[in-house]
């Protein structure tokens, strides 16, 4: 991966609709594009959400684009100062590796994968606490040149051989554990 390629896809357990607070502090700044599917019982959701962005004053800076093709995606993600990737139930987390391929921090969920996927560029929070969540992303939003190419740097070192060969490594010592009297 090194190249800048597509990530995050917020989902409706993610961060936007649990800290609408903190969504609007990050669209004082710039914007707040939300991606990914919605499914049909979502749609209220996506009304409070907007609702509560225009009550804030910052309704026209928070879009929600929906599914976007890779190329799309990757565009967007090159344009971007920062990425929120708050799931908890993310099994690899490569929405934050390929953020950090672009050189953007990501606001993560504490203890998820995304926190170790994201490198020296997670940005762990409670993403339950809308002050916590807007913290984070100011944080993100600090982020200098030197801390962005790390990030890009970091991402050179995560490769599917290295992967492969730590999943083998696993194997192996269960193997050997299991054969231990």
């Amino acid at each position: 991966m090194s190249s800048c390629t597509p990530a995050a896809r917020v989902r409706r357990s993610d961060w936007t609709a649990r800290s609408p607070v903190a969504a609007s502090a990050a669209a004082r700044e710039g914007e707040l594009v939300v991606t990914g599917g919605v499914a049909t019982d979502d749609r209220a959701w996506i009304e409070r959400c907007l609702e509560r962005a225009r009550a804030l004053g910052v309704g026209e800076r928070v879009r929600l684009v929906g599914v976007l093709r890779d190329d799309e995606l990757a565009a967007l993600l090159a344009r971007a100062a920062a990425a929120i990737v708050p799931s908890d139930s993310e099994g690899f987390a490569l929405p934050a590796l390929e953020a950090a391929a672009c050189g953007l921090p990501s606001v993560v969920a504490r203890g998820g994968a995304a926190e170790e996927a994201a490198g020296p560029g997670a940005l762990p929070c409670d993403t339950d606490d809308a002050g916590e969540v807007a913290r984070a992303l100011e944080r993100a939003l600090a982020y200098d040149a030197a801390e962005r190419d790390a990030l890009r740097a970091f991402v050179r070192t995560r490769t599917w051989r290295r992967a492969a060969e730590g999943v083998e490594q696993v194997w192996r010592e269960c193997l050997d554990a299991a054969v231990r009297p």
